[in-house]
C-alpha cells in the first residue's frame, strides 16, 4: 500500500507499508506532476507524469527495513549486523560514564572531534576531501604514545581503507549483486564474498589464512534471507579444528500498545559451549524514550533506556543484574 500526499513546498510525502513494516519518506517533486504507484511483493514502481519521468525504487530489507533504494547486498561479515547492533550497541558499560563524537566536521577542514573512553579522554582530529573520496582521522590520547591514524579512500564501488592502530588494509567492493572484502594484516590474509541470487536473499563465503603458519585459519560460509516479516542469517565456521554455528534473527511486531517493537536473537554453538542471547527494542508509550532490554544464557539481564535531546545528542542510561550498578553514555551525531 502507498499513500502519497502533495505539500505547496513541492514535495511529496510518501507512506509505504510493506507486510507489518511502515516507512515514511519525502520526495521532491515539480508542481504539475502527478504520481501514480503500484506495488508487487518488495518492489514499489513510482511513475510521474510526464512520462518522461520514472523513478523505480526497490525495498532493501538487509539493514533498517526502512530504506527503499537499490544497494548490493551486506559483506558476508555483516549478515547478522541488523540483530547484533540490537543487542550490542546504545548499552553503556555499567560502572563507566562515556561521550562518544560522530560529528563530521566541515569539508576540506581540520576538525577536533573530543571523546571520553573509559581509558580517558580523546581527541579525534579530522580532515576530509568529499572531492577526492578521502577521509582520514588521527586520535590522540594522553595515555597513548603512539597516534592512532585511519586513511580511507572512496571511489564509485571501492573503498579502501589503512588503519594504523590495526596494522591492517581493508578493501570493500560492492556492486550489483556482489560484495567483496579483504583485509591483510602482517599475521593474516582474509577474503570473503557475498552473492545476491534473488530479491531479500544473498549467500556468501570467507577464508581466512594465517601467514605466519602457513596455514588455514578458518574457512566459514553462510546465508542470511530477509522479508518484513523477519531477518534471519545462518553462517558455519571451520576454525582450529571445530565447527561454529552462528544463527541470528531478527523480527519487526506491529503491536497497538508498543510502538516499534523489534525483537532480536543470536546463537554462537560449538562443541562443548554456546552463547545466546535474546533481546527487545521498543519505543516508551509514556516517555518516548526508547527501550532496549536482552538477556543471555549466562542469566545476566540488562536495560538501557535511550533518550534523545537537541543538538544531535543521545543519552544511554543502563544497568544489569549482574553488577546492579549504572552506566552512562552520551553520543553526538549532528
Amino acid at each position: 500500500m502507498c499513500v502519497c500526499v502533495y505539500d505547496p513546498d513541492k514535495s511529496l510525502s510518501l507512506t509505504i507499508a510493506a507486510g507489518r513494516q511502515t516507512s515514511s519518506f519525502r520526495l521532491s517533486c515539480r508542481r504539475g506532476y502527478k504520481l501514480s504507484t503500484c506495488n508487487k511483493r518488495s518492489v514499489c514502481a513510482f511513475e510521474l507524469t510526464p512520462p518522461s519521468s520514472r523513478l523505480t525504487v526497490v525495498a532493501d530489507y538487509y539493514t533498517t527495513h526502512t530504506q527503499f533504494s537499490k544497494m548490493a547486498p551486506p559483506l558476508f561479515k555483516d549478515f547478522s549486523k541488523e540483530a547484533s547492533d540490537l543487542l550490542s550497541k546504545n548499552y553503556a558499560e555499567v560502572g563507566s560514564i562515556l561521550i562518544e563524537n560522530k560529528v563530521k566536521g566541515p569539508d576540506a577542514t581540520v576538525f577536533v572531534a573530543p571523546q571520553l573512553e573509559k581509558s580517558g579522554p580523546k581527541f579525534d582530529i579530522q580532515y576530509n576531501v568529499k572531492a577526492y573520496g578521502l577521509k582520514t582521522k588521527v586520535g590522540i590520547s594522553p595515555k597513548s604514545v603512539i597516534p592512532d591514524a585511519t586513511i580511507t579512500y572512496e571511489s564509485g564501488s571501492h573503498t579502501l581503507e589503512l588503519a594504523q592502530s590495526k596494522k591492517q588494509i581493508t578493501y570493500d567492493f560492492k556492486s550489483g549483486v556482489l560484495a567483496i572484502q579483504d583485509r591483510i594484516t602482517p599475521e593474516t590474509v582474509a577474503c570473503s564474498i557475498a552473492y545476491e541470487p534473488f530479491a531479500a536473499a544473498a549467500v556468501g563465503a570467507g577464508v581466512s589464512y594465517d601467514l605466519k603458519g602457513s596455514v588455514l585459519n578458518e574457512v566459514s560460509g553462510g546465508a542470511v534471507y530477509a522479508c518484513s516479516a523477519a531477518t534471519v542469517s545462518i553462517q558455519v565456521a571451520h576454525a582450529k579444528g571445530k565447527l561454529i554455528y552462528d544463527t541470528a534473527v531478527i523480527a519487526p511486531l506491529n503491536l497497538s500498545f508498543l510502538k516499534n517493537l523489534k525483537l532480536a536473537l543470536t546463537a554462537r554453538c560449538s562443541t562443548g559451549s554456546a552463547k545466546v542471547t535474546a533481546g527487545a527494542e521498543f519505543t516508551c508509550p509514556i516517555t518516548g524514550s526508547t527501550i532496549r532490554a536482552k538477556v543471555d544464557n549466562a542469566k545476566v539481564a540488562t536495560l538501557s533506556v535511550i533518550r534523545k535531546f537537541g543538538g544531535g545528542w543521545t543519552a544511554a542510561f543502563s544497568t544489569d543484574s549482574k553488577s546492579c550498578g549504572f552506566g552512562i553514555k552520551a553520543t553526538c551525531d549532528c
